[in-house]
């Protein structure tokens, strides 16, 4: 399976960081042959993948590439560096870009629910739930129409 996720500053800072800790760092083995291509394991503790939810989620990275997704820690590889992202929710698509973000929601351009509507102006952020908040057209029209 393939997802591309919201893992563009973890990728980045994270490596920076070892860099300057001078923290080791793990290489892929292929048949005991090593590629240089570093292996990450991202541990979530949800996955949406546009249509199913993995719970305590495993993406697996080589280099630049995701090789796998799984779930627990059997699918964490040897050797491989964990970023424990447990108390997030991992979700496909791209960061949008800070310096020039697409007009309207935020999450437009990898929502499967975006409207039109989206791309023009954002959502009002209302209560969704006791202790949760949603910024999306959709709570918005529940509330409006007190569903």
């Amino acid at each position: 399976m393939r997802l591309v996720i919201t893992l563009l500053i973890t990728l980045v800072s994270v490596p920076l960081a070892q860099a300057q800790t001078g923290a080791p760092t793990t290489r892929t083995l292929r048949g005991g042959v090593e590629t240089g291509v570093e292996t990450t394991a991202i541990r979530f503790g949800k996955l949406w993948d546009g249509s199913t939810v993995t719970t305590d989620a495993v993406v697996v990275v080589d280099g630049d590439r995701i090789t796998s997704v799984g779930s627990g820690s059997r699918a964490v590889p040897a050797g491989a560096r964990v970023i424990d992202l447990r108390k997030y929710t991992g979700i496909p698509g791209l960061v949008p870009s800070p310096l020039s973000p697409p007009p309207g929601c935020r999450f437009t351009p990898r929502c499967r629910h975006a409207a039109e509507v989206c791309s023009r102006r954002l959502p009002r952020l209302v209560i969704d739930a006791p202790d949760h908040r949603v910024s999306c057209r959709l709570a918005d029209e529940r509330e409006r129409v007190g569903a």
